[in-house]
């Protein structure tokens, strides 16, 4: 059954896949984590939140359910020392309950592989965050005990032993010592040595949605290319013009462009080649946003011999 999402334009995604839940088990064991085209969450705990910021409209256990393996985390430290999801001011669900979700899905999908990347903390929210991780997320997480850097170990990365694992990215020197805290590169991506690039220049999604993909995307992947090293987000969200815009008005205008855009790069090999994770806000809406960026594993040549995967994608649409 699917529930019906008028203001979308689509549907929120009510049924439960085996497909979609374990669809890293098409993927070859020796694929590098950074070949793999994977579907991302941005703003990913704001279900729940007010119009201006929620940008996410079901849980991360359902979203992982979904086939949704890269989440944007942010978290504030509240007065009473409580860890909540935050977006701009407005302040969602407990933290708690993001790695209760997490947790879930772990324990059954041994084939998969989630990436946590806290790009924003609040009020210095870091040390916090990170106990939680060390005391509830441990047998989970990636560590790096090699002799390569950090940048080195996660760009050699094989799917294969990465299965099961969880790999937290850092948006923050504070806590980064951790052997399982890889450093994430900021928005403008002038720090060393980072093991992520996730590009966002405020200007760029604040454009129309056809201006923003010619503008912004060239721009992305030529920075991107120029260091070939380590994980890649295509972040593909509008960013509101003004302070009470919606994320979801802005979503509205860019979603059938977006869509077509992700399509479309599987006749772009300059840049298909080097596509790794794309986010989207509403991920869950429809199954277009999924499909498409599942769809470029097969034509980078990433799944198993003998195994259907378009068939799945193409049988199982229902936007």
């Amino acid at each position: 059954m699917l529930i019906t999402m008028s203001s979308c334009q689509g549907v929120l995604i009510n049924q439960d896949i085996p497909f979609y839940s374990e669809w890293m088990s098409y993927i070859e064991d020796d694929i590098l984590v950074k070949e793999i085209v994977i579907p991302g969450s941005h703003d990913a705990g704001t279900i729940g939140m007010i119009y201006a910021a929620k940008t996410q409209s079901l849980p991360i256990y359902k979203q992982l359910i979904d086939g949704v393996r890269y989440f944007d985390i942010r978290v504030e430290k509240k007065k009473n020392a409580e860890l909540v999801i935050y977006h701009s001011i407005a302040k969602g669900q407990t933290f708690t309950r993001v790695v209760d979700d997490i947790l879930e899905f772990m324990n059954n999908n041994t084939t998969e592989f989630v990436i946590l990347d806290f790009q924003h903390f609040k009020n210095e929210s870091m040390d916090d965050v990170a106990a939680v991780i060390e005391t509830r997320l441990s047998e989970y997480l990636i560590n790096n005990e090699t002799d390569l850097t950090d940048l080195d170990f996660i760009d050699s990365m094989s799917l294969e032993s990465a299965r099961g694992k969880i790999l937290i990215c850092w948006g923050s020197d504070v806590c980064a010592d951790r052997a399982w805290a890889f450093r994430r590169n900021n928005d403008s991506g002038t720090l060393e040595d980072t093991v992520m690039e996730s590009y966002y220049d405020s200007a760029y999604h604040k454009l129309d949605s056809a201006d923003f993909i010619s503008n912004a995307y060239p721009d992305y992947y030529e920075r991107y290319i120029k260091k070939d090293k380590g994980l890649f987000v295509l972040q593909g969200q509008l960013t509101a013009k003004w302070v009470l815009g919606s994320p979801l008005d802005r979503e509205i205008e860019h979603r059938d462009n977006m869509n077509n855009f992700v399509r479309n790069l599987k006749d772009k090999e300059e840049w298909l080649s080097y596509t790794n994770i794309i986010m989207r806000d509403f991920v869950n809406v429809g199954w277009e946003k999924i499909d498409a960026v599942l769809e470029l594993n097969e034509y980078k040549g990433n799944i198993k011999e003998g195994m259907d995967f378009l068939s799945n994608l193409e049988s199982l649409k229902s936007d």
